[in-house]
């Protein structure tokens, strides 16, 4: 099966962020004149995509009101970080597998739907597969980089010393039965990730175009410029045909 349905994940406190998050949830802070958390949700339309759930922790009330129309809303009395808060919101997600989107990831699509690669790329051999993006392409990431992927598309960790070439871009689809075994309760998915990579079941999917990492106001300030003016050029490109 594909995936029809997806969670953008919009529960965390967004502390690189500061003081911008002091009274915005991170995923609610516009980028170019749109919020990531519209931005996330325009990339899960573009896919045909019409289940959609938001979980909502921190100022919860504000997710919830700008989700109001398009997507069901996991509260979480406590934060479950990544995929403790999937788990949570499984009941509500009605395809399997399912996408998952973080809340505060930008990128732009310059030709088709990136997610419908995604759903075209899905095998029944698979049980995540998460978007790469090449490290040295990557605005804003400094750091040794996630993930090797080889032939098959399958992907192992960096050993020590080693600079992987691709990094997690916060998107993935996965597999319901990759939750199995585990309780409700705080967990990340790096300890889902680590047990499909011993089983050769976690796969990767390499995202070309120009993806951003919006961490800090430094960040936004930085990168808002470039995404506004990608986004008019492409604007015009398509008016043009």
């Amino acid at each position: 099966m594909t995936p029809s349905s997806a969670m953008i994940l919009a529960a965390g406190k967004g502390e690189r962020m500061r003081p911008l998050t002091s009274t915005c949830p991170k995923p609610l802070i516009e980028v170019a004149g749109k919020t990531m958390l519209a931005r996330a949700y325009k990339h899960v339309q573009n896919a045909h995509i019409f289940n959609c759930v938001v979980n909502a922790h921190y100022l919860g009330s504000q997710i919830e009101s700008a989700a109001q129309g398009f997507a069901k809303i996991s509260h979480e009395v406590e934060l479950l970080d990544t995929a403790g808060g999937v788990l949570k919101a499984l009941p509500l997600l009605e395809s399997d597998p399912i996408f998952v989107l973080n809340g505060d990831v930008v990128w732009i699509d310059a030709t088709s739907s990136y997610l419908q690669k995604m759903s075209l790329a899905w095998t029944t051999e698979m049980k995540s597969l998460l978007m790469l993006v090449p490290k040295n392409e990557a605005y804003g990431y400094e750091g040794r980089g996630d993930f090797f992927l080889d032939e098959a598309g399958r992907l192992r960790r960096p050993q020590v010393g080693e600079d992987a070439p691709y990094i997690y871009g916060g998107v993935q689809i996965i597999s319901k039965s990759a939750f199995e075994g585990y309780a409700i309760a705080p967990f990340s998915f790096n300890k889902i990730w680590n047990q499909l990579m011993e089983k050769g079941q976690l796969y990767g999917a390499p995202f070309e175009g120009p993806w951003f990492h919006i961490g800090t106001p430094e960040a936004l300030d930085s990168y808002e410029p470039i995404i506004r003016q990608l986004e008019e050029d492409l604007q015009r490109q398509r008016a043009h045909g």
